[in-house]
C-alpha cells in the first residue's frame, strides 16, 4: 500500500513539475516577443521566477505566477520586464520602458 502511494506522489509531483516548466517555457517565448517587438535585446535569454502564490480572483483561489527578465536598449543599461500569469493564463507583459510621440523607444528614463 505505502509503494502506490509513493508511486501517486511520484505522479502528481511529475506532473505538476511538467506544468511549472510549460508555464515558464510559454514566459520565455512572451518575453522574446516583447522584446522583439520594441526591439530591444532579451539578457541571457531567460526568464527567472519572481513569485508564485494564491490569489482570490472573482471568489475562488487561483495560483499566480510571475517571471522576471532583463533587456537591454543600449548596451550601458539593463532594465526589467516581467511576465503575470493567473492560474496559466497570461495576465501581463511588461517592459520598464519609455516611448516617445511615434511609438518608438527611447534611451532616456524620467527621474
Amino acid at each position: 500500500m505505502l509503494t502506490f502511494f509513493a508511486l501517486v506522489a511520484l505522479v502528481a509531483f511529475a506532473g505538476w513539475w511538467w506544468q511549472e516548466r510549460k508555464l515558464h517555457e510559454r514566459a520565455v517565448v512572451l518575453a522574446r516577443a516583447a522584446c522583439k517587438r520594441y526591439q530591444v535585446q532579451l539578457l541571457d535569454q531567460t526568464v527567472a521566477l519572481d513569485y508564485r502564490k494564491p490569489l482570490r480572483v472573482d471568489g475562488r483561489m487561483r495560483l499566480t505566477h510571475g517571471y522576471r527578465f532583463e533587456f537591454a536598449v543600449t548596451a550601458m543599461e539593463r532594465r526589467t520586464g516581467k511576465v503575470a500569469f493567473v492560474a496559466g493564463n497570461v495576465k501581463e507583459v511588461s517592459l520598464d520602458l519609455v516611448l516617445d510621440e511615434d511609438g518608438a523607444v527611447t534611451d532616456l528614463k524620467p527621474e
